[in-house]
């Protein structure tokens, strides 16, 4: 059911991306809009599709007889496999969008290819946070969706400030956290 909504999607940034280029009279270097946001389209799906698996088969699963642990790796594995398939189809929409780019008379298109094993990490975190919202909102109900709305505004409203805490001149306790939390991350890496 997402994969109309992608394709619907993309295909309207793709026409927009070839309009915009093609009135503005700047054609030397495009990027490939639809790809991208087939690839948005296919993480929120990953996300979503896991929220409402969980939701609403969770307890249907468990009264039918499923183990917890059986219904937990299946449901991983479907939201992992989907999410995978959603974003290599991403890069099968580059072909659309190289097409359309190319009748609106683009000479240069920046390529944006999504490696298979970057897209196999994304879907995996993708099912990760979908999996992780959906036993939030299960377990704690409207209090859970508003902890997970709570987040959700921080990192909206104060994510680009957050990184000023990065920059090395900062001193103060709180930045001295950030920067070894992100020090200990990129250490993994």
């Amino acid at each position: 059911t997402c994969l109309p909504v992608a394709m619907g999607i993309a295909l309207l940034f793709t026409v927009i991306t070839a309009i915009v280029a093609r009135v503005s009279g700047d054609i030397t270097s495009v990027p490939e809009m639809g790809a991208v946001l087939f690839y948005v389209v296919a993480g929120f799906y990953g996300v979503l599709l896991l929220v409402g698996n969980i939701g609403l088969h969770f307890n249907i699963a468990i009264k039918m007889g499923a183990v917890r642990r059986q219904y937990m790796v299946a449901t991983l594995l479907l939201g992992w496999v989907s999410s995978f398939i959603m974003l290599m189809l991403g890069n099968l929409w580059r072909f659309v969008d190289h097409f359309v780019l190319r009748l609106a008379g683009v000479s240069d298109i920046i390529s944006m290819p999504l490696h298979p094993g970057y897209a196999a990490v994304i879907a995996l975190g993708c099912t990760i946070l979908g999996m992780w919202v959906g036993a939030i909102l299960f377990r704690y109900g409207k209090v859970g969706f508003w902890l997970i709305w709570g987040i959700w505004m921080f990192i909206c409203l104060f994510g680009a400030q957050m990184s000023s805490v990065l920059k090395p001149e900062r001193t103060d306790i709180f930045a001295r956290i950030v920067q070894s939390l992100a020090g200990f991350f990129a250490g993994l890496t």
